[in-house]
């Protein structure tokens, strides 16, 4: 797909993005930072797929996969934190969707890293 046409679809999805937290951009517009930052992800990580050569592409595929393997470590470190800081501030246990989702964000994390260790190695 030419890179044209990835701007217009990424420009068309912010748009809808926009349009529907419109409500929670009026109160922050920090809350809008998050979706801006996946589109632009998006963009750069297809810009960098387009450069011809297998070492351009594999680099991309490092590139993206080290970027969201940091970002569910981040995650699962933060519910590691939060498993260990609450229950001794005295607050109620956990309920299984926190501990299943604390348990998914490590578990992706740690396959992404696996594939990213994958890749790094490969000749």
């Amino acid at each position: 797909m030419r890179t044209s046409h990835v701007i217009i679809i990424l420009a068309g999805l912010g748009t809808v993005a926009a349009w529907e937290m419109r409500s929670e951009m009026a109160e922050n517009i920090w809350n809008a930072l998050s979706a801006f930052a996946v589109l632009v992800f998006a963009g750069v990580l297809h810009v960098l797929q387009q450069q011809p050569g297998v070492a351009a592409q594999r680099r991309a595929q490092l590139f993206g996969l080290g970027t969201v393997a940091s970002f569910a470590t981040v995650v699962s470190a933060a519910f590691v934190y939060s498993f260990i800081r609450l229950p001794r501030e005295g607050a109620v246990s956990f309920d299984t969707l926190w501990i299943c989702s604390g348990v998914a964000a490590g578990t992706l994390a740690a396959w992404l890293w696996l594939r990213f260790v994958r890749l790094l190695r490969q000749a």
